[in-house]
């Protein structure tokens, strides 16, 4: 395969409308109903072989014709309101021959029409069910005692693999450039394992970081099932494709396919971790066979994440209260010992204090045309230059980066002592600023694929991570925090 086709490949990845493929996954059965009249206008053609049932039966047929009066009736209470969003499953009845089959019923909205989608249920027998709800309330206790991140995030691993049964589950927590790290693991014995390896952007798109962020659960049963087309493929309501961002039974994007079975990846589940509306990472889970998992074991996955999420917050939260509470307790102290020298700048620069304010390796107070330094920074015709910039281009009071090259590219040659720089404007008059430097810190990224290649091309293969090989790469030119 040459680069060029890669580059399409990699474009239509980026820009594929994933949210409306077309399709479901075969093992279930999507019906798309008028919300006024409860007529079938759209129906998945797994129909045919989950119900014995063609779509040219259904369409246009009613929804008592298909569950029964009763049923329908219990659908119409438990499927209500105007605003419906995925729900909690209602287990129902469908005569597929001889006798009804029970099925896991969930119900949404989508261009103005009730889309229900239907799963065989697949209970846990008492043995089972039993050991799933003790755990549960074991689960619940631990992740409210965990008291550190890393602690929490092994501790669901752990959990949602011994409940769901994956070969392979992980904590995957996203960058501030939507570079995905594996925080936490745990796999079956022999398994490829991914622990602290990076994943680039790219192997997750925007628009699917946009339906993580709505839909908090995917399951996909079978790689090699083939997906049941939608009929008509066009609503008849709208003229469009149906919208499927909420659908559990939503068929995947063929790339996302062939990602997973490059991976040796038969079936997967990821289970979106949220706070406060934010995309935060992902549990995601992997199997080696096909693998369908209960529905009620799937909520629980989900109501997890986002206690998970809440609890990751909390924590980081009261890191960031230790963290300020220390900066004011040595602010406080830098003014206390300037508050009774004349001279307070000198006093200040000349104090150790002025570093531990901002945890800096150096500092700078800049009066006009004086410079006062302390610890390690560039030499006073810089820091200058600096401030001058920071005067005429800055309008608040401060000014923060990780990584000054990128706002003034002629500092580049400053890295060694001030990649970071956080500064606090003194004075709307002249440039008066107090300057804390950072220097630039190399820090070895254990990428799973090249960030600036993100797919492996061989003579059979084309998107796919590359498989560990504990091989690093410099991430350079930032003062990372």
């Amino acid at each position: 395969m040459n680069g060029a086709s890669v580059e399409l490949d990699l474009d239509r990845c980026a820009t594929e409308k994933i949210h409306i493929p077309g399709s479901v996954q075969p093992h279930g059965v999507l019906l798309c109903l008028n919300v006024r009249d409860l007529k079938i206008v759209q129906a998945s053609e797994s129909s045919a072989s989950v119900f014995g049932r063609p779509t040219s039966e259904l369409i246009g047929a009613s929804l008592e014709s298909i569950v029964g009066k009763d049923t329908e009736a219990a659908i119409k209470r438990h499927f209500s309101g105007e605003n419906l969003q995925p729900s909690r499953p209602l287990n129902v009845l469908v005569n597929t021959g001889d006798s009804p089959d029970a099925f896991d019923l969930v119900a949404h909205q989508s261009d103005g029409c009730l889309v229900l989608e239907f799963e065989r249920s697949v209970p846990l027998d008492v043995a089972e069910a039993l050991k799933f709800l003790q755990a549960k309330d074991t689960a619940l206790h631990k992740v409210l005692a965990c008291t550190t991140a890393q602690e929490l995030l092994d501790f669901v691993a752990e959990y949602v693999r011994s409940i769901t049964g994956f070969d392979r589950v992980m904590i995957y927590l996203f960058d501030r450039e939507w570079n995905g790290i594996v925080q936490a693991e745990r796999k079956l014995e022999g398994e490829v394992g991914y622990l602290g390896l990076r994943f680039p952007a790219s192997d997750i798109p925007p628009q699917a970081r946009d339906l993580y962020a709505r839909n908090c659960l995917r399951l996909l049963v079978d790689v090699d099932a083939v997906p049941a087309p939608i009929e008509p493929t066009l609503n008849p309501l709208t003229g469009e494709p149906l919208d499927l961002s909420y659908s559990i039974l939503r068929s995947m994007s063929p790339l996302h396919i062939e990602y997973l079975k490059n991976m040796n990846v038969r079936a997967s589940m990821s289970v979106s971790l949220v706070a406060n509306g934010e995309l935060r990472g992902l549990i995601a889970c992997h199997h080696s066979s096909a693998r369908h998992v209960n529905y009620g074991i799937r909520d629980t996955c989900e109501f997890l994440a986002r206690l998970v999420s809440l609890q990751l917050n909390i924590l980081q939260q009261r890191d960031h209260s230790r963290m300020m509470m220390s900066l004011q307790d040595a602010r406080r102290d830098l003014i206390l010992h300037a508050s009774g020298e004349k001279d307070f700048i000198s006093a200040i620069a000349g104090s150790g204090k002025l570093l531990k304010v901002a945890r800096a390796q150096g500092a700078a107070i800049v009066w006009d045309e004086q410079v006062f330094v302390v610890g390690e920074t560039p030499d006073q015709q810089s820091i200058a230059k600096v401030a001058h910039e920071l005067t005429r281009t800055v309008t608040g009071p401060l000014f923060a980066t990780e990584c000054l090259s990128n706002s003034m590219p002629w500092t580049k040659e400053l890295m060694s002592c001030a990649s970071g720089l956080l500064s606090i404007r003194m004075s709307a008059v002249g440039s008066r600023w107090i300057l804390w430097f950072r220097p630039e810190q190399v820090a070895e990224v254990k990428w799973a694929g090249n960030p600036e290649k993100p797919v492996d091309i061989d003579n059979h293969k084309r998107l796919h991570p590359a498989l560990p090989q504990n091989k690093s790469h410099p991430d350079r030119g930032r003062c990372l925090n």
